[in-house]
C-alpha cells in the first residue's frame, strides 16, 4: 500500500515538474531565449523550436517522459547571404543561399571527396580540406536552391563545422 502512494507521488511530482518546464514562459521558454542570445553574435537567430510532449515511453510499464519531435532551426545572414541551420532528430542541415551548378560530394575515410561532376572551384576547396575525425556521415549538395551540407547523426556542435564547410565552398564560388 505504501509502495503504491509513493508511486503516485513520484508520477505527481513528475507532472508537476514538466509543466513547470513546458509551460510558456518555463524553463524551455528561457532556455531557447538563451539559445537566440548565444547566436545572435553568429549572424542567427532561433526560427523554428522542437516541441517537447509528455508521453508514454514504456507501454508495458506505462512509464511517462519527454519526447522531442522536430528541430530546432536557426536563421539569419552571414557574409551577405541566407543560411540557415536545421539540427533535430538524428539530422542536422547547414544551407547557404547561393545558387550553384549541380553536384554532390560526400565523405569517407575523413575526406569530404568530391565526385567527377563537381566544378573544378569546390573540387579545390574540398581536396584542400584538412582530414578530420569530423568528416563522418556527410553530403554536400550544390544546385539552384544553394549549398546543403547534411549530417546523419554526430554530435550536437557538429553543425558548426558543417557551416564551416559550407561557407568555404560559397567563398570558393565567388
Amino acid at each position: 500500500m505504501i509502495q503504491h502512494i509513493g508511486s503516485w507521488l513520484i508520477a505527481i511530482a513528475a507532472v508537476y515538474g514538466s509543466i513547470r518546464a513546458l509551460a510558456p514562459g518555463g524553463e524551455m521558454d528561457r532556455g531557447y531565449e538563451k539559445i537566440g542570445l548565444a547566436m545572435a553574435p553568429l549572424g542567427f537567430e532561433v526560427t523554428e523550436r522542437p516541441k517537447v510532449n509528455i508521453e508514454v515511453r514504456e507501454a508495458t510499464t506505462g512509464r511517462v517522459g519527454p519526447r522531442v519531435h522536430g528541430a530546432l532551426v536557426l536563421a539569419g545572414e552571414r557574409h551577405g547571404r541566407p543560411v540557415s541551420v536545421r539540427v533535430g532528430e538524428g539530422e542536422s542541415e547547414v544551407k547557404v543561399g547561393l545558387a550553384t551548378p549541380e553536384f554532390k560530394a560526400k565523405s569517407r575515410d575523413g575526406k569530404v571527396r568530391p565526385g567527377d561532376e563537381v566544378p573544378a572551384p569546390f573540387a579545390a576547396a574540398l581536396r584542400a580540406m584538412p582530414n578530420s575525425t569530423r568528416w563522418k556521415k556527410l553530403t554536400v549538395e550544390g544546385g539552384p536552391g544553394g549549398l546543403v551540407v547534411t549530417r546523419k547523426g554526430g554530435e550536437q556542435a557538429d553543425w558548426l563545422c558543417d557551416l564551416w564547410l559550407a561557407e568555404r565552398l560559397a567563398d570558393a564560388a565567388s
